[in-house]
């Protein structure tokens, strides 16, 4: 597994400072080709904010950014 550089508290703060970042580095270490579905293979997907989720628009599978694989 790749090691994470150390980070400062203003260098975090700038890379992970909000919610919505935190999530989009997330995404990006799970999906680093961007999404793919687990179960069909579709790349074709939504998000579902309420549920801070994405949805497959093939088969609907429904997968988190922080859900281990």
């Amino acid at each position: 597994m790749a090691k994470q550089p150390e980070l400062n508290l203003v260098q975090f703060i700038d890379e992970y400072g909000t919610e919505e970042k935190c999530l989009d580095h997330l995404f990006k270490h799970k999906w680093p080709t961007g999404y793919v579905c687990e179960k069909c293979g579709s790349v074709e997907y939504y998000q579902i904010k309420t549920r801070g989720t994405y949805e497959c628009k093939h088969c609907h599978y429904q997968a988190s950014a922080i859900q281990i694989l």
